[in-house]
């Protein structure tokens, strides 16, 4: 049977509907009325200035402002359980850097490095500070407002077959005569109209891992990638409705660079890329977070990133030396630049220290062009600069993004019908002690006395309802949970992946995005 969409017909007649208000409709809000800024409201230290080999000083990363905090609050007015959170300081078991991020070891019985010269004793893992919090919820809930993050939607149900057959879909300047309510509205009767998938009467086997040689572009040996593991054997993860389970990549670890932002998006960018050519391929992280520090932040020092971000300067990132006709930013093999954990790097008086000891990358001669103490790695230059290490051996680029409310049931809907469709997610939260610690059985639940560890991104790769558990898990909060993949390696949770109730990301979520690639 058709199905018929009032909104099409609005478009196919050409009647023009007057758009909302401009407060609603594109680019930032004015934070009027919005809270004022407590007193607790954690800003980072200052940073100490620094210089470059060359004697030019290192370009730092801005502090958070009150206006920031202020702007963020007034864009949560809804979400008062994030605002609070965000407020609390945070004393979870990390330690503070110097750069304003935290960090914990994987070995609880490590003991920190004593002075410049020693080395780290243990590998660690570090999350953000409340600076990629704030500045995220930002950038995600301003792209919420507008028509482009509307058409973003429809030209992904256009991908994955979700409108009628019959259908073309209209230019973005006829789609934007419609307005934003009126989209919403569209949107939400298409999602509603697709079938769910019911869970099957018996668990299926969990496909086979593949193993590092099937990757293309990808390093043997390599630290990003952690290839101990393969798929958790608990039950929940073969009931789980996880399509994605096919797609993704071997599981990834960060190390101790605030680099999560980076392995959340290549490892979305993978997993679609599989989903769409059946090839799977490792994409360097390396490139992606030089370009997002060395040019879209111009950073030197401070890691972390916010994901709107960098969604944005993936789609346009024209610059002269770009040698394609296109204003995206290329994703490359991590052969071309491999990733580098640095866990022996430093951080004191405001600048890194044995960030490339270690550091073993393909080419034995790359070290030279692909490591520095900075953020970025970018190699240095005696007289302060940095070398332009920029690859072209292009695997794909990002085609579009949708941003989604980690609190909101419509986008919750939507989100799960983008992973039934095989569109990665990736989130963003102020995480936990709970969710450094989960459950024996991998889950991350909610609880009033639970102090924040920092900020963090991560993959959404699938969902399961409280009506769909099977009996092979308890209940969620908020009516069931999302299945996650996480960038701490194999040791976390269940071989790297982790069930986090509905309830935890609509009260910790600060960002949301849905995309696809080329």
């Amino acid at each position: 049977m058709r199905q018929r969409f009032w909104g099409w017909g609005l478009v196919l007649t050409g009647t023009a509907i007057a758009a909302c208000s401009s407060s609603t409709e594109e680019g930032p809000l004015a934070s009027r009325g919005s809270p004022l800024v407590g007193t607790d409201t954690p800003l980072p230290p200052p940073v100490v200035t620094a210089t470059t080999g060359g004697g030019r000083p290192l370009s730092v990363r801005p502090p958070l402002t009150a206006d920031e905090v202020r702007l963020a609050e007034s864009l949560l007015s809804r979400r008062s359980a994030l605002v609070a959170a965000l407020r609390k300081p945070v004393t979870g078991e990390v330690t503070p850097t110097g750069d304003g991020n935290y960090f914990f070891y994987d070995d609880p019985g490590a003991r920190p490095p004593n002075g410049l010269g020693a080395p780290v004793v243990a590998p660690r893992t570090m999350t953000l500070g409340r600076f990629a919090s704030y500045r995220g919820a930002i950038r995600d809930a301003q792209r919420r407002l507008t028509i482009d993050n509307r058409i973003a939607a429809l030209q992904g149900l256009k991908e994955i077959g979700s409108l009628p057959l019959d259908f073309t879909l209209p230019s973005p300047a006829a789609l934007r005569e419609l307005g934003s309510d009126r989209l919403d509205s569209l949107i939400k009767q298409i999602v509603a109209s697709q079938p769910d998938i019911p869970p099957p009467p018996v668990d299926p086997p969990l496909p086979p891992i593949h193993q590092m040689k099937d990757e293309i572009g990808a390093v043997a040996g390599s630290p990003e990638t952690d290839a101990r593991c393969g798929f958790p054997t608990i039950p929940w993860f073969a009931h789980a409705k996880i399509p994605l389970k096919v797609d993704v990549s071997l599981m990834r670890a960060q190390g101790n660079r605030g680099t999560c932002v980076a392995f959340a998006m290549m490892g979305a960018a993978e997993a679609r890329y599989h989903a769409k050519h059946g090839d799977w391929i490792n994409l360097s992280e390396q490139s992606f977070y030089a370009r997002a520090k060395h040019v879209w932040t111009d950073q030197d020092y401070g890691d972390g990133l916010d994901e709107g971000m960098c969604l944005e300067h993936m789609l346009d990132d024209h610059e002269p030396w770009n040698p394609y006709d296109d204003r995206r930013f290329p994703l490359i093999p991590e052969a071309d630049w491999q990733y580098n954990p640095s866990q022996s790097r430093t951080d004191v008086n405001g600048h890194y220290h044995h960030s490339c000891e270690g550091y073993s990358p393909l080419e034995p001669q790359a070290l030279d062009t692909d490591c520095s103490n900075t953020t970025h790695q970018r190699e240095l230059y005696s007289d302060g600069t940095y070398a332009d290490s920029e690859r072209f051996d292009t695997k794909t680029m990002l085609k579009w993004y949708h941003a989604l409310d980690p609190s909101d049931d419509d986008d919750r809907k939507l989100a799960q019908h983008y992973l039934r469709k095989h569109i990665p997610i990736v989130l963003g939260m102020d995480v936990t002690n709970r969710f450094k610690h989960p459950t024996p059985t991998g889950r991350v639940t909610v609880a009033d006395d639970d102090p924040s560890v920092g900020g963090h991104a991560m993959m959404i790769v699938g969902y399961m309802n409280n009506d769909e558990l099977g009996g092979t898990t308890i209940p969620g909060l908020g009516g069931g949970y999302w299945v996650i993949r996480n960038s701490w390696g194999c040791g976390y949770a269940q071989a790297g992946y982790a069930l986090v109730e509905y309830e935890y990301v609509a009260q910790h979520g600060t960002s949301m995005n849905a995309l696809s690639v080329d």
